[in-house]
């Protein structure tokens, strides 16, 4: 599989956090499910904004296949956001447009295709995502995670190589979970999609991640399978894996 994120030496900038563990270096494919985990005020997403160029390493380098985050001129820069989607918990609709306006909006900007085809692609992207009945609806007559799916389809219309959730369920209740997660799991698996995924999901990624960092505050680890990361005899990610609730 082709590496799109390659993390060298890698420290990310943590103000808050007396960081003394190694850099971090991994490599993260198209398809891959990369899962980022660790305690509440960890610093996890610190981390997170890092891989997705949001915010510069405080040390190392993230590369975007063979581009430096760190290196952008503007046209570089709205490459990258296009096949580097960050989609946080909070993430913003435009509140004077309706749902299908929201959606085909990033497509149309960077004219992607004609009006039509973005419109089909953002309807059959809306219907997968369970929301096609909020076309017509402005973002403040919706529910919380109605207004989630339609910044996801969103991000999905520019068709990224990598994409990187924050906390993608949180608004969600335990069906509209079940079907975001076979949503992620299509995408990765039909679609090539690389997901980068910080949630307090746990049981989605010991099930489902091909990576796991463990991010502890003052460390940070990177295991290859959920096996190694299960049975590591490391302190904090015992305490970590002993919480009443995690399997």
């Amino acid at each position: 599989m082709e590496t799109v994120l390659n993390i060298q030496n890698c420290i990310a900038y943590l103000p808050q956090i007396n960081y003394t563990g190694t850099p971090l270096t991994l490599n993260i494919k198209r398809g891959e499910i990369v899962s980022i985990l660790g305690p509440d005020y960890s610093g996890k997403m610190e981390w997170l904004h890092t891989f997705a160029g949001l915010t510069e390493p405080a040390q190392g380098d993230v590369f975007y296949e063979a581009t430096n985050t760190r290196c952008q001129n503007r046209k570089q820069w709205e490459l990258l956001r296009r096949k580097l989607a960050y989609v946080s918990s909070g993430t913003s609709l435009l509140s004077a447009a309706n749902g299908l306006a929201n959606v085909m909006l990033p497509a149309k900007y960077h004219q992607l295709d004609e009006h039509q085809a973005l419109r089909n692609q953002a309807m059959s992207l809306m219907a997968e995502l369970g929301v096609q009945n909020q076309h017509d609806l402005l973002p403040a007559a919706m529910r919380r995670d109605q207004r989630y799916r339609l910044a996801l389809a969103r991000a999905l219309m520019l068709n990224p190589e990598v994409l990187v959730l924050e906390n993608p369920f949180i608004h969600s209740d335990a069906a509209g979970s079940r079907k975001l997660k076979e949503f992620f799991l299509t995408q990765a698996k039909v679609h090539n999609t690389a997901l980068l995924i910080m949630s307090h999901d746990i049981d989605f990624s010991l099930k489902h991640a091909q990576q796991i960092i463990f991010v502890s505050g003052e460390q940070v680890y990177c295991f290859p399978s959920t096996e190694q990361f299960i049975s590591s005899e490391i302190s904090s990610i015992r305490k970590y894996l002993d919480q009443p609730g995690i399997h």
